[in-house]
């Protein structure tokens, strides 16, 4: 079965997450009053994040472990996108309420849309591959799904018991007892 925590499905899921976390982080940090990102500072935290996320995209992750991600990513994107080459801008490295509210509601956002996108292409791979092995099945024309290593019996040939099985008892009669007459 091709699971989605290899090869390219692998990098797309782990640069989906990336994005998302970059965009809606700018998207919060622009909408509470930090202004918008300067090209250097979003480039390198799109390309530390990148590398972070692809990397934790090896296996299935939960609303958690996603939660998690966008969690630690959120204080750190904040400082990389009010680093500017503005002196006046440096003020908003400290962040208010509202700047504090709006990364928690993006990180929300964030975490359950994309635990709900990886609960969705992790069952659509597995049914892609229950689909894919029962159309190649009948393709190839029925073949048996596991090969048998014993050949088959033919039929006029008695059964054998294995060697080693001894019976110690064997049921003659079936039935309610017999009363014995005296």
């Amino acid at each position: 079965m091709h699971t989605p925590g290899r090869g390219a499905a692998r990098v797309s899921r782990g640069l989906t997450l990336a994005g998302s976390c970059l965009l809606l982080s700018a998207a919060a940090h622009a909408t509470a009053g930090g202004g918008a990102p300067g090209l250097e500072p979003a480039l390198m935290g799109a390309v530390l994040l990148s590398v972070v996320c692809v990397a934790a995209a090896d296996r299935r992750r939960s609303f958690a472990g996603i939660l998690g991600v966008v969690a630690v990513s959120q204080p750190v994107l904040h400082v990389l996108l009010s680093l500017t080459h503005e002196p006046a801008a440096t003020a908003a490295v400290v962040p208010d309420r509202s700047m504090v509210l709006a990364h928690v509601v993006a990180g929300l956002a964030v975490a359950a849309l994309l635990a709900g996108a990886e609960a969705a292409v992790w069952a659509l791979a597995g049914l892609s591959s229950t689909l894919l092995l029962t159309l190649a099945r009948r393709l190839v024309g029925g073949l048996p799904a596991v090969p048998t290593s014993i050949p088959p019996r033919p039929a006029h040939a008695p059964a054998r018991r294995p060697y080693g099985v001894v019976q110690c008892h064997a049921v003659t009669r079936r039935g309610p007892p017999v009363v014995a007459v005296t």
